[in-house]
């Protein structure tokens, strides 16, 4: 498909689009915190596919984690320009009614989730994107490498430094 892309086949970028942009929106929103940045920067990034599909070199590294390398980049540009971070809405959370759960578990467990989101929200821009590909996305360490532009080692120390402050943070917030 990719290579019909390139060759310029709207029909072919299309099906790339409607396969790929859920899940490149998810991560990205997660990232940048904004539906609104995250609908520009996944267009930007679908787009940068539109104008170079045809240089793409099959076996280098799949489509997808190319992809999500463009979305990173353009995600870190737009956080470097726009400083602002929103703050992530309590309303996003999973719903977690159930008819069988007592009030008072359910309300443990959302503020569970609410203060785990504040933990992953103050870390670092990079172990942040780290713990959302690892899992949210379920990347292995050798995709996140390729797409945050590291070794695998390297993102290894990363999820372990993130994981530790994840605890404190979290044990701070609550």
């Amino acid at each position: 498909m990719l290579a019909e892309t390139g060759k310029g086949n709207q029909r072919a970028f299309n099906l790339l689009v409607q396969r790929h942009s859920p899940k490149l929106h998810a991560i990205v929103k997660r990232y940048v915190r904004s539906t609104e940045d995250a609908d520009e920067v996944v267009q930007e990034a679908f787009w940068q596919v539109w104008k170079t599909a045809e240089q793409w070199k099959p076996g280098e590294a799949r489509f997808s984690t190319w992809l999500y390398r463009v979305a990173v980049n353009r995600s870190i540009d737009r956080l470097r320009k726009d400083k602002r971070r929103s703050e992530t809405a309590v309303g996003e959370l999973p719903d977690m009614e159930s008819s069988a759960a007592r009030a008072d578990v359910v309300v443990e467990d959302r503020q569970s989730l609410t203060i785990m989101q504040q933990a992953i929200d103050r870390l670092p821009d990079k172990q942040r994107l780290a713990v959302m590909l690892s899992t949210h996305e379920e990347q292995s360490n050798a995709a996140i490498a390729v797409i945050m532009g590291g070794s695998e080692g390297a993102v290894e120390q990363l999820l372990v430094r993130a994981r530790r402050s994840l605890r404190d943070i979290y044990r701070e917030l609550s």
